[in-house]
């Protein structure tokens, strides 16, 4: 089964950094001490960067979203 894009280019640059914010966060930065949530956001970086480099959102599809332009 073929998934449709459904993150549009502003959408998909957002993920990129906010989900690179996350790995940093996550997995290199001791700011967060508890280990349990830091590898909760830095999975959740992960996934907000996997999403962007193959621009589709499973959540999207789901609620029935696209922030893609309608050309």
């Amino acid at each position: 089964m073929k998934l449709n894009k459904n993150i549009g280019r502003i959408d998909q640059v957002l993920r990129f950094g906010i989900g690179a914010v996350l790995i940093f966060l996550g997995f290199f930065s001791h700011a967060i001490p508890d280990t349990f949530t830091s590898l909760l956001i830095g999975g959740f970086g992960i996934i907000n960067v996997i999403a962007a480099l193959v621009r589709v959102c499973p959540l999207y599809y789901a609620v029935g979203i696209s922030s893609c332009r309608a050309d």
